[in-house]
């Protein structure tokens, strides 16, 4: 969302600015100049949106914890690739 707001800014941001450049043959510096406050007002506004929508993701004390689920271990190359793991049955990879 960002990235879609902040591309307003300039014209090789996205396809309509480079429609709007190419015809107004405006240079990068004015069109840049002239709708950077656009973009910021949309990136602030984005970020207090999403902040506002889910206040419940930010607000946490709780840290993310990466949820690994094991597929089972196959060894379709061999020791190439890496080998099982006797104790859990995983994939262990080596250099």
């Amino acid at each position: 969302m960002a990235s879609n707001a902040g591309s307003t800014a300039t014209i090789t941001g996205n396809p309509q600015n480079m429609i709007i450049g190419g015809l107004s043959h405006i240079s990068y510096e004015t069109f840049a100049g002239a709708l950077w406050p656009v973009a910021a007002a949309g990136l602030i506004l984005t970020v207090l949106l999403i902040s506002l929508v889910y206040h419940r993701e930010f607000l946490t004390r709780e840290r993310f914890s990466a949820v690994v689920q094991s597929a089972p271990c196959y060894e379709p190359l061999g020791d190439q690739i890496g080998s099982c793991d006797a104790r859990d049955g995983d994939l262990v990879l080596r250099r």
